[in-house]
């Protein structure tokens, strides 16, 4: 499959806003709790912490930014075979879903 708009992905998040997911970090991949905040897809490590780890920006296609269903092929560490990749002008994120359901939502 390929790059969605923003716009795109956000409305397949209109539904369920929240999502588990692991993303892809230098000692593997680490299980969070995802929301997406208009073009923020913020990261937790509970669904009730008050702050965000982290967060991932999601641009315009104009400006180099694309969310692509599914991971690189070279993808090592990860159980879930479904999931996400967005690419950012700096670098790729990755996250897997535990379902195919959770990646399209």
């Amino acid at each position: 499959m390929g790059p969605k708009e923003c716009k795109e992905w956000q409305e397949l998040w209109q539904r369920d806003k929240a999502v588990w997911m692991v993303r892809e970090h230098t000692e593997g991949f680490k299980k969070r709790w995802f929301t997406l905040d208009e073009r923020r897809l913020l990261y937790f490590k509970d669904p009730l912490d008050a702050f965000a780890r982290g967060e991932v920006f999601i641009g315009s296609k104009e400006n180099n930014y694309s969310v692509l269903d599914g991971l690189p092929l070279s993808t090592q560490g990860n159980h879930w075979q479904y999931g996400i990749t967005i690419v950012t002008p700096d670098r790729k994120f990755l996250f897997a879903c535990e379902t195919e359901r959770e990646q399209q939502q």
